[in-house]
Formats: structure tokens, C-alpha cells, sequence
């Protein structure tokens, strides 16, 4: 008895479409997993994490109004001032450098309110988060220094 070729290859791939069917998926997530270990992570770019100096972190301090916030520039030096119960004001930070200051609101601040990133040293960021916590801190400024100049005077 004479088989054409084509009948033969289709009995012999009848009874191995199981063990075909599992190579075949195999070959599927073997080329899903190279081709997701393959593709080059995203680039990162400049965050406020980048900019704080050796010995610095980068403080999110809201702002109250929102035009004081509007004036300021990444770069510039202010000194925050917390205002206590009493009505008084207290310099938390001195010094500090303006990292920058995210687009109007963002976090769920209010048009009226603003965010503003701070490189400020380590060991004013705790009474800093304190004083955020409390509100009502505002902004003196000094104006834009570059930080090497600031680095000499200490």
C-alpha cells in the first residue's frame, strides 16, 4: 500500500501533538523570558534624589501660599521659618538649597498651597519634618548661591 507523504506526516504529528503541542509552549516562554531580559532597563533620569549633596536629603516642605513658592527657583537658598503657637517665628533650616518645586497641585495640594523639594542637612531634616507636620512654615530668602560658595563659608 502506497501512503502519500503529506497522510504520513500527519499521523506522525496525530500522535505526537501532546509532546509537540508542550515543546511549542516551552519554545513560547523561553522566547517571552529572553526577550524580557533582554530589553534594556528605562534610563533614569534627574530626580531631587540626585541633587542633594553628600550628607544631605531632599525635605518636601508645603508652603501655604502659594505665590511665596511661585518666586523661588531650584538653586536658590532660603532659610524655612516654622511659626509656633504662640505666633512667634523660628528658623528650622538655615540655609537650605531649593531643589525644586513640583507643578501646581500636584500631591492633592490646592491651587492656593504649594510643594516645595529642599536639600537640606541630615541632621535639620527630622526638626524640619516636625515643624511641616505643624504647618505654617514660609520662606526667607537669600537668593541663588552657587553651593561650592556656601561649602567655603562653613
Amino acid at each position: 500500500m502506497n501512503v502519500p507523504i503529506g497522510a504520513s506526516w500527519r499521523r506522525s504529528a496525530f500522535r505526537f501533538r501532546r509532546p509537540l503541542a508542550a515543546a511549542l509552549a516551552g519554545l513560547a516562554v523561553l522566547l517571552t523570558i529572553s526577550t524580557l531580559t533582554s530589553t534594556p532597563a528605562p534610563t533614569p533620569t534627574a530626580s531631587a534624589r540626585d541633587w542633594s549633596s553628600p550628607g544631605e536629603v531632599t525635605v518636601p516642605v508645603p508652603l501655604a501660599v502659594r505665590s511665596v513658592a511661585d518666586i523661588l527657583d531650584p538653586g536658590d537658598i532660603v532659610d524655612l521659618v516654622s511659626v509656633t503657637e504662640d505666633g512667634r517665628a523660628q528658623v528650622v533650616a538655615s540655609r537650605v538649597r531649593v531643589v525644586e518645586q513640583p507643578g501646581s497641585g500636584a500631591g492633592g495640594f490646592t491651587p492656593a498651597e504649594a510643594l516645595l523639594l529642599v536639600s537640606v542637612p541630615a541632621g535639620d531634616a527630622l526638626d524640619l519634618a516636625a515643624a511641616t507636620a505643624r504647618g505654617g512654615i514660609t520662606v526667607l530668602i537669600h537668593g541663588s548661591t552657587p553651593t561650592t560658595a556656601l561649602d567655603s563659608q562653613a
